[in-house]
């Protein structure tokens, strides 16, 4: 669960950095506050993991999902492979990976 709490806590930083990045660079406030959001949900899941709280990873994996979702339908509006494809991708696997956790760890 440690390795996957600091994959979830990398995917978190790249979210909040990717918000940062669209504020400066378009002025995008919605960008902004829903990556701080998203990311600092991510980022929280992701240390919690690391410390073995097993409630984080069905958080993480709810958030991951949150990402691939929101970034999936921004890829399908604009068809830009970055950030829409990438982090919808990225969202994918880290929900799917954390999914598989959680469920092992209900048995």
């Amino acid at each position: 669960m440690e390795i996957a709490g600091v994959a979830t806590v990398v995917v978190g930083l790249a979210v909040i950095a990717g918000g940062v990045f669209a504020f400066v660079r378009a002025g995008s406030r919605a960008s902004l506050i829903s990556a701080i959001v998203l990311g600092g949900v991510l980022e929280a899941s992701g240390w919690l993991m690391v410390v073995r709280q097993a409630w984080a990873v069905p958080v993480g994996a709810l958030a991951a999902l949150a990402l691939a979702v929101v970034m999936g339908y921004r890829y399908f509006q604009t068809h830009k492979l970055m950030p829409g494809a990438v982090l919808a991708a990225v969202g994918l696997v880290l929900a799917v990976w954390l999914g598989q956790i959680w469920l092992i760890s209900l048995q």
